[in-house]
């Protein structure tokens, strides 16, 4: 049972970054799909020999493919398939570069995972036969979720990460709560709440800690859900928050995009 309940209302900074394009390239740098969100920015097309180029010296350079360039006016993340010698690439604002890096390496799994009987070596490529993967695009995108939430209990003095969706969808859940369970299941009710308690002043709960009495559960809101950290007293605070706040940033930076392209 929790001994002291914190409540805030703190704004959070909706942040307006955003993934401009994506393309994805064979080995030999044919584009075999792209997709524009940001219109008007040059066509990633015409990036696909600089960027093989580009690997191939890095390789021959240093024995490693580059993974993420920076331009005065875009950035560029970069993630390659060993055994297909696919080729995902992300254009974006410079303060996405973790979470680009993530969403790349979902949207490489779930092409492979869709077209894993093609022949990616061969010399011809059509782009038209890949554009089904428009359809499974933003799902792609949507996995990286929960590969951000279930990395958080990976951290010293996380135990449990859960996220709760408002709508009542399937709930991520990482790590033990089984000690916890009753806290977790009523959560929802207790921020409810609290917004009834802020409702008077148009504003709503973005932050609550839960003392209990070996740990302490912080609840985040992110998008449309609530971030659930539970954590061991017995580790020092300043060595797990900073993770848990990179992790509220890169969810709310993906629930905004993809509010706008769902």
């Amino acid at each position: 049972r929790p001994k002291n309940v914190v409540a805030s209302s703190r704004s959070q900074t909706r942040s307006g970054s955003m993934f401009r394009s994506l393309m994805i390239l064979t080995g030999s740098g044919i584009v075999i799909f792209e997709k524009e969100w940001v219109k008007g920015f040059e066509k990633p097309a015409k990036w696909g020999g600089l960027l093989r180029a580009l690997l191939e010296f890095s390789t021959q350079c240093v024995g490693l493919p580059v993974s993420y360039m920076e331009f005065p006016t875009v950035a560029v993340t970069v993630m390659s398939d060993p055994k297909t010698k696919l080729i995902c690439t992300l254009f974006h604002d410079a303060d996405m570069r973790i979470l680009a890096n993530i969403v790349a390496q979902e949207v490489l799994i779930g092409f492979k995972e869709m077209f894993g009987d093609r022949d990616f070596s061969a010399s011809i490529q059509r782009s038209n036969d890949y554009a089904s993967f428009i359809n499974k695009l933003i799902d792609c995108i949507s996995n990286s979720v929960h590969t951000i939430v279930t990395k958080l209990p990976k951290y010293n003095g996380i135990q449990a990460a859960v996220l709760v969706y408002d709508d009542g969808g399937e709930s991520i859940v990482e790590g033990n709560i089984a000690d916890e369970i009753a806290v977790v299941a009523n959560f929802q009710a207790l921020q409810s709440i609290a917004n009834q308690t802020l409702s008077v002043t148009s504003d709503s709960t973005k932050f609550m800690s839960l003392d209990m009495q070996k740990k302490i559960m912080y609840a985040h809101r992110v998008g449309s859900a609530s971030l659930l950290s539970i954590c061991q007293k017995s580790v020092a605070n300043s060595e797990y928050y900073p993770k848990i706040q990179q992790t509220v940033d890169l969810l709310n930076k993906l629930f905004f995009f993809l509010s706008f392209y769902k």
